[in-house]
């Protein structure tokens, strides 16, 4: 047990401060310090250099710096503007889950593959990370911006979509789809994030008189990891991602006065766990996963395929905005992340996916990630209020 928690913490020691260092260059470059952070967790990963060891434990640390970061990120955008664009988020998730399967299971028919495998394939096409859009749009200052609300809103629906997607495709793969469990499944998904959407702040607000009597030093502070933690387990239990009732929580908390100090106490909580989350990105890649040319070659197809079907699918929906606010929006939508990998991994676990497969579809979830910064950083360097092209 003790020998366990030094490794543990050796690991969240050495990936901390490396992804620290990593992103302080990175940022005096000019770069986007997320790109860094996760190649740190390539180079210090157990397929490197083994500085940092994957564990369960570590993992969880991991997940929590997303969880944190998108209560944080809810915090900055109230209910009321999160309404406001609803309508496109909800044309951007659809588009964004229907353009990536129709073009990515004919490709992976076409090289070659299987049915199942294909159907897998283009599944993790449709996913959507949207943790590392939020880490760069945080450290940009632009998560309250109209695009971020789109972004976030619309990863929130699509992890709604993908989850179906995703029962179909497993259904069909293991022989059959229940209707009525695909429908109750996505009733309860839609009524759980209507209903804290809706009600949330409300609550909130009347509980404020509880949270007041409490005789902890940071009593909201209290009451905010609570409810965070809560809605987390709530949203997993459901079938959809934590970070969506992390999301939620936040939102319900925005329009409390004490929402600036939150802030505050939930960005230290991110600068810390944050990094750990993007160096276990980085620690999935082994170059075993592209031993072979046609692996290589097959992973690069699938990955620009990857790129190209958010920006165009998610970003068409936006136009009407402008061809900037179209790039961002659709840039934003591109990282798959852990979504992606969980999806993989299911593939193999279920035999669905062979390792070549797999493979591809990891390079895939990595280029993604690490192109979004990229793409995003020149987006997003006008000045905050400039929403649309001229």
């Amino acid at each position: 047990m003790e020998a366990n928690a030094t490794q543990l913490l050796m690991t969240v020691f050495v990936a901390f401060v490396g992804a620290r260092i990593a992103a302080e260059i990175l940022e005096h470059l000019g770069a986007p310090p997320v790109v860094g952070q996760v190649l740190v967790g390539i180079v210090l990963g157990p397929y490197a250099l083994g500085w940092c060891q994957p564990s369960e434990a570590f993992s969880m640390l991991a997940e929590l710096g997303i969880i944190f970061l998108l209560f944080s990120a809810g915090l900055e955008n109230k209910p009321s503007d999160m309404w406001r664009v609803g309508r496109d988020a909800l044309a951007v998730a659809c588009a964004g889950v229907v353009v990536p399967f129709a073009v990515g299971f004919p490709l992976a028919i076409l090289l070659g593959h299987s049915g199942t495998a294909s159907m897998f394939i283009a599944a993790s096409l449709v996913a959507t990370s949207v943790g590392i859009t939020a880490q760069v749009l945080s450290r940009m200052g632009q998560l309250s911006s109209r695009a971020a609300r789109v972004i976030i809103a619309a990863a929130v629906i699509d992890d709604v979509l993908g989850l179906l997607v995703l029962s179909v495709v497993q259904g069909m793969a293991e022989g059959g789809v229940t209707v009525s469990h695909m429908l109750a499944s996505a009733a309860l998904a839609i009524g759980f994030v209507t209903l804290v959407a809706l009600i949330g702040h409300r609550a909130v607000r009347h509980s404020e008189r509880v949270i007041t009597r409490l005789r902890a030093t940071h009593a909201y502070f209290v009451a905010a990891v609570a409810c965070c933690l809560g809605l987390s387990v709530l949203s997993s239990v459901i079938g959809i991602a934590p970070i969506v009732g992390a999301f939620l929580a936040g939102l319900a908390f925005a329009e409390l006065a004490e929402g600036k100090r939150l802030q505050v106490h939930f960005e230290g909580l991110t600068e810390f766990l944050m990094p750990l989350f993007l160096v276990s990105v980085g620690m999935q890649f082994s170059a075993e996963h592209v031993s072979s040319w046609s692996t290589l070659g097959f992973a690069l197809a699938l990955s620009g395929v990857g790129v190209a079907t958010k920006v165009i699918g998610c970003g068409l929906p936006m136009l009407r905005h402008g061809r900037r606010e179209a790039l961002r929006v659709g840039c934003g939508m591109v990282p798959r992340g852990e979504v992606g990998i969980v999806i993989a991994q299911l593939g193999t676990k279920t035999g669905m996916l062979d390792d070549v497969e797999f493979a591809a579809v990891i390079v895939m979830v990595l280029l993604t990630t690490l192109s979004a910064p990229v793409l995003l950083a020149p987006l997003f360097r006008r000045p905050a209020g400039e929403a649309t092209d001229p």
